[in-house]
């Protein structure tokens, strides 16, 4: 019985080393394949389009500034950037943080909902961001929000060397 107990954990911590070196080989893989596609979007030197960048708010005055902060940062050309931040009915200082960046930042626009267009939740705060909005291609992030400062350019890349997309999605890391 000893022996039966002690060749089935032997499989077992052989199966489970076999599986996580196929995972990292598998990733490894799959790290150079992306590697190899970014550097051929990279060679082309396409002409980037005007982005805007659509921010839904209500009550977000404990994250906004922090998100602001992570959207002056990003790795794009900032008169092609347009970020409008939708402060959507919000009752605490959320607008008055976005009217601070805006005024600091020619490239962020603070849209104040009013009634009866506002308080109609994100899809309505997007609807009135959409009709602001000068871009050509249109990126929305939620208030809490902080992309990394080459997001968008990744996202934008992907965009435009794939001409059978109609929309990109980032990858949402903790």
């Amino acid at each position: 019985m000893a022996d039966l107990i002690l060749y089935v954990s032997l499989l077992i911590i052989w199966s489970s080393l076999l599986y996580h070196l196929f995972l990292m080989v598998g990733g490894y893989c799959y790290y150079w394949q992306h590697f190899r596609i970014v550097h051929q979007w990279q060679k082309k030197s396409l002409q980037k389009p005007v982005v805007s960048i659509l921010i839904p708010a209500h009550n977000e005055e404990v994250v906004i500034r922090d998100t602001l902060s992570a959207m002056v940062k990003l790795n794009y050309p900032k008169d092609k950037l347009e970020i409008i931040v939708i402060n959507d009915l919000s009752t605490d200082q959320t607008g008055a943080i976005v009217d601070e960046f805006s005024k600091e930042y020619s490239f962020v626009k603070a849209v104040h909902t009013k009634k009866p267009f506002g308080g109609k939740g994100k899809s309505g705060a997007l609807n009135q961001g959409l009709k602001n909005s000068q871009g050509e291609v249109i990126v929305v992030y939620d208030a809490d929000n902080q992309p990394e400062p080459n997001a968008l350019h990744y996202l934008v890349m992907g965009l435009i060397n794939d001409q059978s997309a109609g929309a990109v999605v980032g990858k949402f890391v903790l």
